[in-house]
């Protein structure tokens, strides 16, 4: 898909996605219509796909909505916003993972500040986890890191 939509474009892509009955789908559809826009463009798609998150009402389903956003953030190298979102996780193994995602990313562009601010949301976050949880998480991480 070209990067060069005009306004009533991105619009038009915006709503199509409204076709789609699950809200889940349709943040996850306008996240990665989020990437593939000119980066002036991708905070109004990156807006209505928070809409749609608003909409889920189980916070499991919103934060797994909420994570197809971080990862779109993370593509864009937009990584405090990542942050900013990973933050509102609801769940602490969700709100790990993202850091995580986060923290690995920044790592790999040489960003301390925002390196440090990953690596502390993250041990927080995965402090208020059980032992099961917890080593579900190290594994997930290592995945992420493998990437």
């Amino acid at each position: 898909m070209s990067k060069n939509h005009g306004p009533s474009k991105i619009l038009s892509l915006v709503e199509s996605t409204r076709a789609l009955r699950d809200p889940i789908r349709r943040a996850a559809r306008l996240a990665k219509l989020a990437t593939q826009v000119e980066p002036g463009q991708a905070e109004a798609v990156f807006v209505a796909a928070l809409e749609e998150i608003a909409r889920i009402r189980d916070p499991w389903l919103r934060d797994a909505a909420r994570g197809f956003v971080v990862d779109a953030h993370v593509g864009l190298g937009q990584y405090a916003q990542a942050l900013a979102l990973a933050s509102r996780m609801e769940s602490a193994y969700q709100r790990a993972l993202c850091y995580a995602e986060v923290r690995h990313a920044v790592r790999s562009d040489v960003d301390k500040t925002l390196a440090n601010s990953a690596d502390a949301g993250f041990v927080l976050a995965r402090e208020q986890l059980d032992s099961d949880s917890r080593a579900d998480l190290e594994r997930a991480v290592r995945l992420i890191e493998e990437d």
